[in-house]
């Protein structure tokens, strides 16, 4: 059988595990999913669905150009949307082949506090205020923003 390769523009393991999780779904076990650490363009915490999927698409183009040989490559990115007037945390993901097209999909909407988006508009990144709201450390990086 042959083995596919998928890139990942990102080394965060919720992100990674999430690639891996899907692709063996989707795919069966003959995937190798290879995790490079990219830049996004865009702010630490993203704000506006525009910048977050500008972010997951130039994450999924990076990591495909880094890897060289992937058959497909992937890009997420999280961030907050104001909708109805309230705040929201989603998320949006980019698959690109080696024609240059790509897809995209997107997470839930969950309501963010007020206070939540004021921290951030502060300059603290997401996953920071996660963490000093719930007392956990390393969210961003264990079990992210929405769980």
């Amino acid at each position: 059988m042959v083995e596919l390769k998928i890139a990942v523009g990102s080394i965060n393991p919720v992100k990674v595990g999430a690639v891996v999780s899907v692709a063996r779904r989707v795919f069966g076990g003959d995937v190798v999913v290879v995790p490079v650490e990219v830049d996004s363009g865009v702010p630490p915490t993203p704000i506006g669905e525009d910048v977050i999927v500008r972010g997951a698409v130039n994450r999924a183009f990076s990591a495909f150009k880094l890897v060289g040989d992937a058959d497909l490559a992937v890009g997420m990115e999280g961030g907050l949307v104001e909708k109805f007037g309230r705040w929201f945390i989603t998320g949006w993901c980019a698959v690109v082949d080696s024609s240059g097209s790509y897809a995209l999909g997107s997470s839930v909407y969950m309501e963010v506090p007020r206070n939540v988006v004021d921290r951030v508009f502060m300059g603290v990144e997401l996953g920071d205020v996660i963490d000093e709201i719930s007392g956990l450390r390393g969210t961003k990086r264990s079990i992210g923003a929405i769980g």
